[in-house]
């Protein structure tokens, strides 16, 4: 079962596929891929982590929400595109320290930050 990934507005842009790892923008590509809790880019690079349905940064603030763990007014999903060929996964690197969570909204797109080095 795909679950989708909301941004701070409330906008549907990523979602996670049904293999429960790959992590791919609406528009249908794989940009980054969840190891446990930790969210890695194509590139091996640690992005972030999804714990209890947020999406947090690096800095330990909320960038994005599943359904049922939004603060947020929700917009309606729209047609996802069909899903392009995965990257092959490159080494991944050291995970970062889970710095202290906040209880507040990044400033940065849950979309640009998730895909910022996407091949």
């Amino acid at each position: 079962m795909e679950i989708s990934l909301y941004d701070t507005d409330g906008r549907p842009t990523m979602y996670v596929a049904e293999d429960g790892e790959s992590i791919y923008s609406w528009d249908g590509y794989a940009v980054c891929y969840l190891a446990d809790e930790e969210i890695y880019s194509w590139r091996g690079d640690h992005r972030g982590w999804l714990l209890d349905g947020i999406v947090y940064d690096l800095d330990g603030y909320r960038v994005g929400y599943v359904r049922e763990a939004s603060p947020h007014i929700l917009f309606a999903e729209s047609t996802k595109w069909t899903k392009k060929t995965k990257w092959t996964k490159s080494i991944r690197g050291k995970a970062k320290t889970r710095p202290t969570l906040k209880g507040f909204d990044s400033r940065k797109n849950l979309a640009e930050y998730l895909s910022h080095d996407h091949p």
